[in-house]
């Protein structure tokens, strides 16, 4: 990270990214994934979950439904973007 960010949200957008990549995955495999003790990944996803990035399932956490609100509010602009550049514009 560079010196100007956030080591945690930096942590917190690199288990989303561990999640989305890998999971479900538990706390623990959370942890050994990302080389971090289990309780600051308890403290991350505790935190995730409580704002609906992740939710925790059978298997262990997966993304949360706040991606799927956050990916709709910015698709309508990349397809906007996308359209100019390819000149479909829709």
């Amino acid at each position: 990270p560079v010196a100007d960010t956030s080591k945690t949200v930096d942590l917190a957008l690199a288990a989303l990214l561990e999640l989305a990549e890998n999971g479900p995955l538990t706390p623990a495999a959370l942890a050994s994934h990302m080389g971090l003790s289990r309780t600051v990944t308890h403290r991350l996803l505790a935190t995730l979950r409580q704002r609906g990035f992740v939710t925790p399932g059978e298997a262990g956490y997966v993304p949360g439904a706040i991606l799927v609100h956050l990916a709709e509010l910015v698709q309508p602009e990349l397809r906007a973007a996308a359209g100019a550049i390819t000149g479909s514009g829709r």
